[in-house]
């Protein structure tokens, strides 16, 4: 992709008056004027062409000698680019899930095999999850209930040599996920005959206020109910089991 001028010389014991001319080459260009001859290649070529070189004089007849030349163009590492600057992604990426991103159609190099000879350089670090490569595929995992923000990465591309001028960036959208509340209490598991059994409730929900959440019971004993304590904010179970009750049974506490 470059290009080198060399001074032609020629002697004629009879004449100063000499011509020179040029002929050959496919990829590599000579142009010459009056004694200088300039060699370039075109982009990305590299390898060897022959060239005659002549001179000739003003006499009559007209005598010409000529030279064979072989010109080599030695190759020059080419650096990887990115075939786009970015790619975004709005839709695919969801809280407490993991993304992958394959780098193999974005990335391009003149010298070295794609697939096997490239590697992904990061040069920004995550701010809300955390990054794994193998090969040239990335695996984005948010970090846990981490949502609706925005993710952007920058990444160059490295072939053993040169690394990328251009950078890419890949921009991801966390979408959130609804998360399914957590019942954080044990209840008690004896009661005493004609006595007021009570088990408060404690649950977490990461995505919604608690008292928005709604509680339910199945296979309870008709006398067990919720109950409401204004006191401590939380919802109770309570239940007074009556003369002949030995078991409440095997009761289901949901909570959504």
């Amino acid at each position: 992709e470059e290009s080198i001028d060399i001074q032609l010389f020629a002697t004629d014991v009879d004449s100063e008056n000499l011509i020179f001319s040029i002929s050959g080459g496919e990829e590599i260009v000579a142009s010459l004027n009056v004694d200088v001859v300039s060699f370039s290649s075109c982009e990305n070529c590299n390898g060897s062409e022959e060239f005659e070189i002549s001179v000739s004089d003003d006499g009559d007849p007209q005598l010409t000698d000529s030279q064979n030349v072989e010109v080599t163009v030695l190759p020059v590492n080419d650096p990887p680019f990115f075939i786009l600057d970015t790619f975004g992604d709005n839709d695919n990426l969801f809280e407490d899930s993991t993304y992958v991103y394959n780098f193999l159609n974005v990335i391009d190099d003149i010298d070295n095999e794609v697939s096997t000879e490239l590697s992904i350089i990061s040069i920004s670090s995550p701010e809300f999850g955390s990054i794994e490569f193998e090969g040239l595929q990335l695996t984005y995992t948010p970090f846990l209930n981490i949502h609706s923000v925005y993710e952007s990465m920058d990444f160059q591309v490295y072939d053993g040599n040169d690394i990328s001028v251009d950078v890419f960036e890949l921009a991801l959208y966390i979408n959130p996920v609804n998360d399914a509340p957590v019942i954080l209490s044990t209840p008690p598991i004896t009661a005493i005959e004609d006595s007021l059994y009570i088990y408060e409730i404690l649950v977490e929900d990461i995505d919604s206020d608690i008292s928005d959440l709604e509680y339910s019971l199945t296979n309870n004993p008709d006398e067990m109910d919720f109950y409401f304590n204004s006191g401590t904010n939380f919802q109770e179970i309570r239940w007074t089991p009556l003369n002949g009750d030995l078991s409440s049974g095997v009761i289901t506490l949901s909570v959504f």
